[in-house]
């Protein structure tokens, strides 16, 4: 598994257990001027060796209903790898939810082609 949207789907699937050995988790939220912004960082041990990092972060707070995709940040990192394996692109962010699924979806369906 060369690829990282591979392990981003992974890290996303909650029925993926069987290949993730570790999960740890922080998060804090912050206060500015009464907008409350929420962090989400996550680093996740693969079977095989593999360290991806997480990083979410996004303001608390109702959506706006004609806000199709609310704006968040993401970001996946690898942190390390085991010789052998060249994880390719190493890191990948996406300002909202709709951006990472749509770039899981075209990665999976160009991978199958």
């Amino acid at each position: 598994m060369n690829d990282l949207y591979l392990y981003v789907s992974l890290i996303k699937n909650s029925n993926s257990d069987s290949f993730v050995v570790d999960r740890t988790s922080t998060g804090d939220v912050s206060d500015a001027d009464g907008v409350l912004t929420e962090y989400i960082e996550q680093t996740v041990t693969f079977e095989n060796g593999v360290i991806i990092k997480q990083c979410v972060e996004f303001e608390q707070g109702e959506v706006a209903p004609d806000v199709v995709c609310a704006e968040c940040w993401i970001s996946y990192e690898v942190l390390s790898e085991p010789s052998g394996l060249d994880i390719w692109p190493k890191r990948k962010s996406f300002v909202n939810q709709c951006q990472e699924a749509f770039w899981l979806k075209m990665s999976m369906t160009h991978k199958a082609t």
